[in-house]
């Protein structure tokens, strides 16, 4: 992941971008994930910049991480599949 891409995409989130990939990661370390940390990266910023809810205060965090696991599921098998938008 370059790092113009974590940039923009903090930018226009406020600094979601880089919160949500640092909860993730925790995520992934405590349930023992097995999933490249670049991969999650790449998703973090994707969703992010798409976001609905991306100007909005930390008190949507919790729909955020949410959100997030919803988009997430999307791509279960390393393919898009039709899940409800987050």
């Amino acid at each position: 992941m370059e790092y113009n891409d974590i940039v923009q995409a903090d930018r226009l989130s406020a600094g979601k971008s880089t919160h949500l990939n640092k909860m993730v990661k925790v995520w992934k370390r405590e349930c023992n994930v097995e999933m490249k940390s670049i991969f999650l990266e790449i998703m973090v910023n994707k969703f992010v910049s798409e976001w609905q809810y991306k100007d909005r205060t930390i008190f949507y965090y919790d729909w955020m991480v949410r959100d997030f696991f919803t988009y997430m599921l999307r791509w279960v098998n390393g393919r898009a599949s039709p899940v409800q938008d987050y």
